[in-house]
Formats: C-alpha cells, structure tokens, sequence
C-alpha cells in the first residue's frame, strides 16, 4: 500500500501523510471494533500487524 501511493521516489510530505492516514486508521479501528494496532507502520512500511493474520 505504501509503495503505491508514494511511489519509489517518496517526498516528506508523502511519507507524513501515509503515516497520518495510518495513525487515523488504527484510531478509528480501536475505537469501533476493539481492534489495537491493526496497522504495523513507522516512516518507512505499513503492514497488518502480524497477530491479525490467520
């Protein structure tokens, strides 16, 4: 997903707005399914966290 939308030459502004987005997500995910870090992230990957994998 990461590479997707940043592409291979990713610009700082990209890469804070994959991180917001991911923040957002694992926020909104808490807060209506229970879900805690669905989303693995730092500056430079996103993933799913490991443990919601079956």
């Amino acid at each position: 997903m990461y590479e997707e939308i940043v592409g291979p030459n990713p610009d700082n502004d990209g890469i804070q707005a994959i991180y917001d987005a991911c923040t957002q997500i694992n926020d909104r995910l808490l807060d209506d399914c229970d879900l805690k870090d669905f989303l693995d992230f730092d500056m430079q990957y996103v993933r799913i966290h490991p443990d919601y994998l079956v």
